[in-house]
């Protein structure tokens, strides 16, 4: 069933592969609430209440921005399942999105001070800590997402022309980054000494068996796992702030927001 689903959101609505998995994340747990894996007709019998009491059962694991993505996800499969037929209501049309507020909650700030202190005590002699170091100091000189860093291959970097150039996940647009000395410093240390051999074209790949590239949770756990490691206490260890914390460096230094908004 997962898969009719994961395969409309490709076929049908040209859903990312990042946003198929964020999908199949929230819905499983759905199924198996519903107990589908031992009653098929757990779909064809499902009701609204159901879908509710599902809903207010995780409600407490997660905030509420991250409750419209697992109302989101579910809405998506009910619309599925009605169009293919399995449901024979638009419970769809039904569920209410959870609501929140723009700039409701300040963001946490990682002063760059503190952000140049914690790439300053970074381990680079082992190979978790000169990947760490090569993610964050990337994250932190360019402001680029988590899904761009991890999706970083080496036929990106052009060392020639001293230039890194993607094609962005979220916007689908291309970027075109200089390659700064420091970055460019801890991209070649982290190749020549800590990436395991593997034929992936990404750069980042995970340091334990099975060797594949580093995934988006992987990826986004690097800064809080350096804080813990360098002993640097930051009030947000999310990779998020490091965007945050490059664009207030970038406006302190004079730069319009009109600037930094084209810039990120």
């Amino acid at each position: 069933e997962m898969g009719r689903f994961l395969e409309y959101l490709r076929r049908d609505r040209g859903a990312a592969p990042s946003t198929r998995a964020t999908c199949q994340r929230r819905v499983r747990p759905f199924l198996k609430f519903l107990g589908f894996d031992r009653h098929k007709q757990a779909l064809t019998t499902l009701t609204l209440a159901t879908v509710h009491r599902y809903l207010r059962s995780v409600s407490g694991q997660y905030r509420r921005q991250t409750m419209q993505h697992v109302v989101g996800s579910v809405r998506a499969f009910l619309r599925f399942e009605y169009m293919r037929g399995v449901l024979h209501r638009p419970l769809h049309t039904q569920i209410d999105s959870v609501r929140t507020y723009r700039d409701e909650r300040w963001p946490d700030p990682v002063q760059w001070r503190e952000l140049q202190q914690l790439l300053r005590r970074i381990d680079h002699s082992t190979p978790l800590g000169s990947r760490d170091y090569a993610v964050l100091r990337i994250a932190a000189t360019y402001g680029m997402r988590a899904s761009d860093v991890a999706n970083l291959t080496l036929d990106d970097v052009d060392w020639r022309e001293r230039k890194i150039q993607i094609v962005q996940c979220k916007t689908r647009q291309p970027l075109s980054l200089p390659l700064t000395d420091p970055v460019g410093t801890a991209l070649a240390d982290y190749l020549r000494r800590a990436r395991p051999n593997s034929s992936c074209r990404q750069i980042f790949l995970r340091w334990r068996a099975p060797i594949a590239p580093l995934s988006l949770p992987g990826m986004a756990n690097t800064l809080r796992r350096a804080s813990q490691t360098a002993g640097v206490i930051l009030k947000a260890a999310g990779f998020r702030c490091l965007r945050h914390s490059l664009a207030l460096r970038l406006l302190r230094q004079g730069a319009s927001t009109k600037d930094i908004s084209d810039i990120f």
